[in-house]
């Protein structure tokens, strides 16, 4: 088993609730550049979008990472 195949669903962490914080720091960057034209807005659509299927379950911290994931949504820029 390769270390790629013992990461969770993101590909960051082997634990689901790290991975998916691990995936929403990276997803708060990504807007940044998305902001000063340095990403793509439609790869970071594609990316919420699969972030927001993940359920948190009651883990505080996955709670709160969804938060800041749903406000990351609230300001992609419209056509993304």
């Amino acid at each position: 088993m390769t270390d790629q195949e013992n990461l969770g669903r993101f590909g960051h962490h082997p634990d689901p609730a790290t991975d998916f914080e691990v995936e929403v720091d990276a997803l708060q960057g990504m807007a940044y550049d998305v902001g000063v034209g340095l990403q793509n807005a439609a790869t970071l659509r594609e990316r919420v979008a699969r972030a927001m299927e993940f359920r948190v379950g009651g883990v505080p911290s996955c709670v709160a990472a969804k938060g800041v994931l749903r406000e990351i949504e609230a300001q992609l820029p419209a056509g993304a």
